[in-house]
């Protein structure tokens, strides 16, 4: 079973969270995250957070590693009073989109970026023309994260 290692938000790292799983003293998969802020005059980072990347030593892929490291990012997600997470998925990796809809998360086509619901609006996050961007709601409630 692996040992997790979470590391807190400083601003050296440019991180509000990770967390490494680690097997026997090696290190096998790890996972960043923040929360979003645009570039616009809209703060989202107390609203949706951004899974910046996630990581798997290619041996162990299938093994469940990647599962518990997204499962407990959500989780920190939750206890940070967000709303909704999303994460980019790279063009080549046709391995992704199954991965995270198999853990609940709804994947958008190519190029779709996400809708952002603010107090201010709706906000386009994240479009990219060949990257898919993957969400999941964590909140339900009258004022949903997605529009």
């Amino acid at each position: 079973m692996p040992r997790y290692v979470k590391g807190p938000p400083t601003p050296e790292n440019g991180f509000s969270f990770g967390t490494a799983a680690v097997v026997e003293g090696t290190l096998v998969g790890v996972v960043v995250a923040q929360g979003v802020r645009t570039d616009l005059s809209v703060d989202l980072s107390g609203d949706v957070g951004l899974l910046d990347g996630i990581a798997v030593a290619q041996p162990l892929r299938g093994a469940g590693i990647g599962a518990l490291l997204l499962e407990d990012t959500v989780q920190r997600f939750q206890q940070m009073g967000h709303r909704g997470v999303v994460a980019q998925l790279a063009a080549g990796r046709r391995d992704l989109p199954g991965f995270y809809m198999k853990h609940g998360w709804s994947v958008g086509l190519p190029g779709q970026g996400a809708i952002l619901t603010t107090v201010e609006g709706p906000v386009a996050v994240l479009e990219h023309p060949t990257i898919r961007v993957v969400r999941r709601v964590l909140a339900y409630g009258p004022r949903s994260p997605f529009t």
